[in-house]
């Protein structure tokens, strides 16, 4: 026999027990426990009469649990994703439940271990109640999201039921690689009041929470905002940073559990989360997001190791002794090559990223404390970015690197020698490059491959997109002239040797996100027409691969463009135009791309006057093409 409890929908909006309560602007989290079995974590909005509440409901033993919500309530559709419960009655709120009630497994550290979507035993509705049970296995938690709209209900229904074409379509997510379509899933990373990935992550099977994604969504929301003019994307940007609050230490850093038991923290994913938080003091500013921002810097500052030309920020916690990098599952080289420690395996796009978010909070703050740290740090870059030891031997090992990066087409075509030094490549010069990269240090290849790091037992092509997107956007905070020509070169190689087609089979799709984002930043350093030639292509491949464009093209990306120089972006009237919005202060530019086969008009909502267009036939875009619009 299942032990049976009920929950009063409407009541969870006013419960109080045991409440822990986090402010921000005009934003209020409240954690606490509605009964032994059921905590809450409610977002309350009092500018807005709008609250949020994440319903968990536990327990030891097989449970039934009965959800209520009295008021004559009728279940609908929701063009936002979800559904909503309405009622006749006008002065009763209107509730959104933006996902399906889902099941998890979870261990102590929260990491999700397995989930399904709950399965609704019966729906019964009349003229006063709507209810539903579900059932739960013991060790599951049951998790379910509701909002309620209080004031000027119909309002927010409109907001999410009647939306632009630019809203349901997908955008790439940096840590998950999975795309968001629409505005419900939100809810598909934010979990009881924590941001999680959607994917599985390696090699634990376990999702994991994931600031780097809250730092997706939080830029994804902004754009939204920025070009809908609803209010309902800044109380999803709130909600996104009280997430990433919510789960900072009292070290002021995060932890992420993705490789080890140890719980280790990845520095790239902390980097996200103080991105999104200096991207919320630039916007509002509270004491809260401000303490948060600054608590993480400093705990940032912390990991760091000196080599012997400057600061270097490192990759994740496990870097911090040679015992605790054994527990990771990668393979690595012990050395102490560039005067670094045995432990820390230079990985470049942390250190240029943990760089930048350190610079960027200096900004947004307006204090000096990490002056000293940042100017090292930049020291250290330049001279691992500029060594070019042993020209003619890398020039050799990254020709036959690049044969194993060939569309498959391509490396059929091979004559047969080459075939056989592009499988001896893989399978026996791979496992040692940390070995001749420690030997011989060097990122920048002669080719314009940039490796990730130095030490680790692993080659990821992937990260050169990964890297081209660092290296550009450090160039956008410190300058540098020695930046330019390895960006070209590492972009020219990218784009023009075969990789883009490798990663658009699927080894490393995900790269194409990066790519095409590392292609957006560049675009606004340079007025060339062949980046943007190139932006274009990768804006095909990324949709054709169901990736969505990655969140900065929606021009509301703070850290490039100050709030007050963003343009909206125009919505297209026909979903199959995808727009990247160039624009900053008074200069207008959109690149667009019909992803369709036929002829679509150039038909935007809200477009700007006096743009001109460089397509062929004026007001329409040929299929399968792309055109640049300036003012």
């Amino acid at each position: 026999m299942k032990d049976a409890l009920c929950i009063q929908l409407g009541d969870l909006f006013s419960a109080t027990s045991g409440a822990e309560t986090l402010s921000l602007q005009e934003f209020n989290r409240h954690n606490l426990w509605l009964d032994e079995n059921t905590s809450l974590v409610r977002d309350s909005y009092p500018e807005f009469g709008v609250d949020c509440v994440f319903i968990r409901v536990a327990s030891e033993k097989n449970l039934t649990c009965r959800l209520e919500l009295t008021g004559g309530y009728r279940i609908a559709c929701c063009a936002a994703g979800g559904w909503f419960l309405r009622t006749d009655d006008s002065d009763l709120p209107l509730y959104w439940i933006p996902q399906t009630p889902v099941l998890r497994t979870l261990d102590t550290h929260l990491r999700i271990l397995a989930e399904q979507d709950a399965q609704l035993n019966a729906i019964s509705a009349d003229s006063n109640l709507l209810s539903t049970s579900i059932s739960l296995l013991a060790g599951q938690v049951l998790d379910l999201t509701l909002w309620r709209f209080q004031s000027d209900p119909e309002t927010w229904a409109s907001e999410l039921d009647d939306l632009f074409p630019i809203e349901t379509q997908s955008h790439f997510t940096y840590a998950s690689h999975s795309a968001y379509t629409k505005p419900a899933d939100i809810y598909r990373h934010l979990i009881h009041g924590l941001v999680y990935e959607t994917a599985w992550a390696w090699p634990k099977r376990k999702k994991i929470c994931d600031e780097l994604d809250a730092y997706a969504l939080y830029l994804i929301s902004a754009g939204l905002r920025l070009t809908s003019g609803k209010r309902i994307y800044r109380l999803f940007m709130r909600q996104l940073a009280a997430s990433v609050i919510a789960r900072q230490q009292p070290d002021g850093g995060w932890r992420h559990g993705e490789w080890t038991e140890k719980m280790e923290e990845h520095l790239r994913l902390s980097c996200g989360g103080l991105h999104l938080l200096a991207a919320a003091v630039e916007e509002e500013g509270s004491p809260a997001l401000n303490e948060a921002l600054r608590r993480g810097v400093a705990h940032l500052a912390r990991q760091t190791d000196q080599i012997s030309s400057g600061s270097w920020l490192l990759h994740d916690s496990l870097e911090q002794s040679e015992s605790d990098l054994s527990l990771g599952p990668f393979s690595w080289v012990s050395s102490r090559v560039l005067g670094k420690s045995p432990s820390n395996m230079l990985v470049l796009n942390t250190h240029l990223d943990g760089t930048i978010v350190l610079d960027r909070a200096r900004q947004v703050l307006g204090e000096k404390a990490h002056d000293g740290l940042i100017a090292s740090a930049q020291k250290a870059s330049r001279a691992v970015l500029t060594a070019r030891p042993a020209e003619w031997l890398y020039n050799l090992i990254y020709r036959a690197v690049a044969l194993t990066l060939l569309p498959e087409e391509q490396a059929r075509a091979l004559p047969a020698p080459v075939r056989l030094i592009k499988r001896l490549t893989w399978k026996y010069l791979y496992p040692q490059l940390n070995r001749f990269k420690t030997a011989l240090p060097r990122f920048v290849m002669p080719n314009g491959f940039i490796e990730r790091d130095l030490a680790l037992g692993s080659f990821s092509h992937a990260y050169q997109s990964v890297n081209i997107w660092d290296l550009v956007r450090f160039r956008h905070r410190f300058g540098g002239d020695y930046l330019g020509p390895i960006i070209d070169l590492a972009a020219r190689h990218t784009q023009l040797c075969g990789m883009r087609a490798f990663w658009k089979q699927g080894k490393g799709q995900h790269a194409l996100g990066f790519w095409t984002e590392a292609l957006y930043h560049l675009c606004l350093q340079d007025s060339r027409a062949e980046y943007r030639a190139w932006l274009a292509e990768a804006m095909f491949d990324v949709t054709d691969a169901g990736l969505g464009l990655p969140p900065s093209t929606l021009g509301a990306c703070a850290e490039v463009i100050a709030p007050a120089a963003q343009q909206p972006t125009p919505s297209p009237i026909d979903p199959r135009i995808r727009i990247a919005n160039l624009s900053r202060g008074g200069q207008i530019e959109f690149l667009i791309i019909n992803t369709g086969q036929e002829a679509l008009p150039l038909s935007l909502l809200n477009l700007p006057h006096g743009i001109i267009w460089n397509s062929k036939r004026d007001g329409v875009l040929e299929g399968r093409s792309w055109a640049l619009g300036v003012n």
